[in-house]
């Protein structure tokens, strides 16, 4: 479901569950949503993973590097954003906040704007994650590093 949010339709990710079950389940009788399951809960799904992704950062010993990838994809201006954290088991990981996001523009100064936007509504989004949890958050994650710090911006 996670290939929800990378800007594929319902109709190619619906199709994509019904191939991978045929190949990697080909003696399970599996039932494919309908293609309205696939629409409603786009948006919902890619909240949702972003949150978690939010969490993971939020929990990490350490944020090592930012990363970002401006390109441009049939004429449109998309951005990567990734952060490369340190777990709580001293392993690294990659956290991508966006994948083949829409920008606006591609100028130097719109990748900026975009970029912090997108540190801002992470910010945004833990907090409304921290505020429903209360509690049970803290005990799931500790909140090392709640703060994102960009281009001197404490956000």
């Amino acid at each position: 479901m996670a290939c929800m949010a990378t800007g594929a339709s319902a109709k190619v990710v619906r199709e994509i569950v019904i191939l991978t079950a045929r190949y990697l389940l080909p003696k399970e009788k599996l039932e494919v949503p309908d293609m309205k399951w696939f629409t409603d809960l786009r948006g919902s799904l890619g909240v949702e993973a972003e949150l978690y992704t939010y969490m993971k950062i939020a929990a990490a010993q350490d944020i090592l590097q930012l990363g970002f990838d401006e390109t441009e994809i049939n004429g449109q201006s998309t951005l990567n954003i990734w952060l490369k954290i340190q777990t709580s088991n001293n392993e690294e990981e990659i956290c991508f906040l966006s994948t083949a996001e829409f920008l606006e523009g591609g100028t130097a100064d719109q990748v900026v704007d975009h970029i912090e936007k997108k540190f801002v509504q992470a910010q945004a989004g833990f907090e409304k994650v921290r505020a429903v949890l209360k509690g049970l958050m803290l005990k799931n994650c500790p909140l090392r590093k709640m703060v994102f710090f960009y281009h001197g911006l404490e956000l």
